[in-house]
């Protein structure tokens, strides 16, 4: 160990040591050559976090299943005299290329160390010819960044939406691709060479990245993961057609398909269009898709609402919890002393700036009548025009 860091020096900034709990004399060995390079050490996957040996700058902090972890501890950046890590992995396992995590645990789990300035490094699968992150990693990551950051615009929510071939079902239209409800989904079988769904985004946008969400998401089994298609874009929506991603093989080689998958782009965008010519593990000829979303090139415009946490709302009136009852058709009330289920609510970006809460008792948006008169009801499953709330700071 001491021998590398001599000959590399500087040019390494930091040490995670697989092992050695307790040998101090590492440290000692890795700062050789950088006497500023941080370092920290596993002592075993054991699921929390210790601070053994002295000496580390970061907890080891490997984890497997970090979602059934509170890291409860002291609740601050400190453990000990080290700072507080974790190390997971977001694929089915280390350097695994399919997702385990949808982007709302994703962001939970880090936010149980960043909420206290802790860290955490996520272990994530990567394409070996080119060094990129692979395209479901990127959409996690990239989900990730945005919602750590407020959130983000997703330009087509909401935006009309045509897919050919015969759905599977009455209620599985192509309008559920751009509804923000993961639970919906665009189902089609087809015949020929691929099946297609066009979205117009309304006017000419320069989009960065387009994150697709697949059956698994929409509670369907992985093997149901559409497996091949092309992002493609057109200035009119009728010819022209040219691809700007391409995903091959998502579920091949006997890998789980991956949940959601995404794509870093640089192009201006009105109509885009999904041209599927692998369907899923078994049929060949169905698509699922329960999501495709659409980001503005600089991150679009967010809310500064924290995106994905639960939250509790506390009138300043009379100094009590606003409650949702179990009931839709029962109002919010600024009723109770204590937080329970009742008073819990996930903030969800609903687009254009605006967020949407959903109640944790009955998992309903809460709504505003349009009627002045009318209360406020967690009463509606998914989110139209009546859930959208802008997030303000009191000055």
């Amino acid at each position: 160990m001491r021998q590398w860091s001599l000959r590399w020096g500087t040019r390494v900034a930091g040490w995670w040591l697989d092992g050695g709990c307790g040998n101090s004399a590492l440290y000692t060995a890795v700062r050789a050559g950088n006497p500023d390079a941080i370092a920290g050490v596993n002592c075993g996957g054991v699921g929390g976090i210790l601070d053994d040996p002295p000496n580390q700058d970061y907890t080891g902090g490997e984890v497997r299943y970090p979602e059934r972890n509170d890291f409860s501890g002291p609740q601050t950046r400190w453990v000990g005299d080290s700072q507080a890590h974790i190390l997971t992995f977001l694929g089915g396992d280390w350097g695994r290329p399919d997702t385990r995590y949808d982007d709302a645990t994703v962001l939970n789990v880090t936010r149980k160390l960043t909420d206290y300035q802790g860290v955490v490094t996520w272990d994530v699968p990567y394409i070996k010819s080119n060094g990129l992150l692979a395209p479901d990693a990127f959409a996690a990551m990239y989900m990730l960044n945005k919602n750590l950051n407020g959130g983000a615009t997703n330009l087509a929510l909401n935006r009309p939406a045509v897919g050919s071939g015969l759905p599977c079902s009455g209620d599985e239209s192509a309008a559920n691709a751009t509804d923000s409800n993961k639970a919906t989904q665009w189902c089609a079988t087809w015949t020929g060479s691929a099946a297609t769904l066009d979205i117009d985004l309304g006017t000419n946008q320069t989009v960065e990245a387009v994150i697709v969400r697949h059956a698994e998401e929409a509670g369907n089994p992985w093997y149901n993961n559409t497996r091949n298609f092309l992002v493609q874009s057109s200035p009119n929506g009728v010819d022209s057609w040219s691809t700007i991603a391409t995903m091959v093989d998502n579920g091949g080689n006997n890998i789980e398909g991956s949940r959601y998958t995404g794509f870093r782009v640089d192009v201006s965008v009105r109509y885009l269009r999904l041209s599927i010519t692998g369907g899923d593990f078994w049929n060949g000829s169905t698509a699922r898709i329960a999501e495709v979303e659409v980001y503005a090139k600089g991150g679009s415009v967010g809310t500064g609402a924290p995106i994905g946490k639960t939250i509790w709302l506390k009138a300043n009136a009379n100094n009590r919890y606003v409650s949702a009852w179990n009931d839709v058709n029962r109002t919010l009330q600024a009723r109770v002393d204590g937080i329970g289920t009742w008073e819990r609510f996930t903030v969800e970006d609903a687009g254009s700036g605006y967020i949407a809460l959903k109640a944790t008792i009955n998992n309903q948006y809460v709504s505003a009548w349009n009627d002045a008169d009318r209360t406020l009801q967690a009463r509606v499953g998914a989110i139209g025009e009546w859930e959208k709330f802008t997030w303000g700071e009191t000055p």
